[in-house]
């Protein structure tokens, strides 16, 4: 779940939430193999054998993204990443987008340094959060 950090000058950063890179590899396949579901819960995912004991870090995520709002209903980002590579890859950086403002995406590099920067300077974290980020 993400928390609030305080950050210098009194200023607030929301910390990422974090979910296994495999969870949401298999979240995105099964998306595109399904339905689009009316919401997008726990039951689900456990329907879909995804992220077994994690599924609110999970869904935590999908949110964070912008892939389901805040009532677990599919967002058109959702739908977006269900479709062909050339709409799917689009969709998916917007999500980063969403969830990560200010990092460069939209197909340009990342170099480590400049990520491990943006997770310490823009969003607060510290220690082993800023790994998993």
């Amino acid at each position: 779940m993400p928390r609030d950090t305080e950050l210098s000058g009194g200023a607030t950063s929301v910390t990422p939430p974090y979910a296994a890179y495999v969870s949401f590899d298999a979240f995105i396949r099964r998306a595109a193999a399904e339905g689009v579901p009316v919401v997008v819960d726990k039951s689900l995912l456990i329907g879909w054998a995804i992220a077994a004991g994690n599924e609110s870090g999970v869904l935590t995520s999908l949110k964070s993204l912008g892939l389901i709002d805040d009532a677990g209903r599919p967002t058109e980002l959702y739908r977006e990443i269900r479709l062909s590579p050339t709409r799917q890859i689009p969709a998916l950086r917007r999500c980063i987008d969403v969830a990560y403002p200010g990092l460069p995406s939209a197909g340009r590099s990342v170099e480590g340094d400049q990520l491990h920067d943006y997770f310490v300077e823009d969003r607060g974290l510290t220690g082993q959060m800023v790994s998993k980020a």
